[in-house]
This record gives C-alpha cells, sequence and structure tokens, in this order.
C-alpha cells in the first residue's frame, strides 16, 4: 500500500496519508506528486488528511519546508485554498500555532474532519467562480466507500 494517495475531482484533489512515509516515498510519493500537479499549471483546491499519519519525521519535515518555499509562487498562483485535517486536537493546534509564525503562500483551514475540509475547499472554488458541486459530491461519496 502507497504511503499517499491522491484523489483528483477537477478542481478538487484529495491527498490522504496512509501511514508513516519512506525518505523516497516522502519525495516520490507525495512531493513527486503535488510537483506534477503544480507543473501542469491548473487551479485547485487541496484537502491534506492526516488523521491515519503519524507527525512527519524531522528531515521530511525540513524537506517540505524547502519545497514549499521553492514553489511559494505556484501555490500562491494556483492553490486557492487548502484544508488540513486532522483528528487530534494538540495536532490542529500546534499547525495553527506554526502558520502564525511561517504563513502559507495560500488561504489555508485546519479542521478536525474530512468533511469540514471539503466544505472549506467547496468554498473556496465558489470564491474563484468554480462550481463545486459535482467535485464535493464525488469526493464525499469516495469517502464513504473508503470506510
Amino acid at each position: 500500500m502507497s504511503a499517499f494517495s491522491l484523489e483528483d475531482y477537477g478542481p478538487l484533489l484529495v491527498g490522504s496519508f496512509l501511514r508513516t512515509h519512506t525518505h523516497d516515498e516522502f519525495e516520490e510519493g507525495y512531493l513527486g506528486q503535488m510537483a506534477r500537479i503544480y507543473d501542469s499549471g491548473r487551479r485547485f483546491s487541496l484537502v491534506l488528511d492526516a488523521t491515519k499519519m503519524p507527525a512527519l519525521t524531522r528531515p521530511q519535515t525540513k524537506r517540505q519546508a524547502l519545497w514549499m518555499r521553492e514553489r511559494a509562487t505556484q501555490i500562491h498562483t494556483q492553490c486557492l485554498g487548502l484544508a488540513f485535517v486532522f483528528s487530534s486536537p494538540v495536532s490542529r493546534f500546534v499547525l495553527t500555532s506554526l502558520f502564525l509564525f511561517q504563513r502559507l503562500p495560500c488561504p489555508y483551514a485546519v479542521t478536525g474532519t474530512r468533511a469540514a475540509a471539503l466544505d472549506w475547499c467547496a468554498g473556496r472554488l465558489r470564491a474563484a467562480g468554480m462550481d463545486p458541486l459535482d467535485a464535493v459530491m464525488r469526493a464525499k461519496a469516495g469517502a464513504v466507500r473508503a470506510t
């Protein structure tokens, strides 16, 4: 089983961290897939569901920060909104606190459920003049099948 899955619902993407990543899985599975999305030039809203993943390792955290700095312009231009899903209130608090000091280059939300993240992303798509209804319905149906 892959450590990261990315479901593509047109303007809505849903990424799920399924377990701890090895270095190669993090580079190719997560960062590689996201790089391909950004390199396509498309605009989207993204849910990142981390409810099944322990914390990133220190090297992975540093690599992610570097990757985001390198792609800050693309993220700002293309990502209409990024919603993180953490079931742990402590994880949500830590991430929210971190973003007070290191701003993301796009709008973001930190939520406790995938449904809340999908609803927030739908609002971001609507604000950009896109119709999110079909994408969100398919994403919610996919989440039901996956459980």
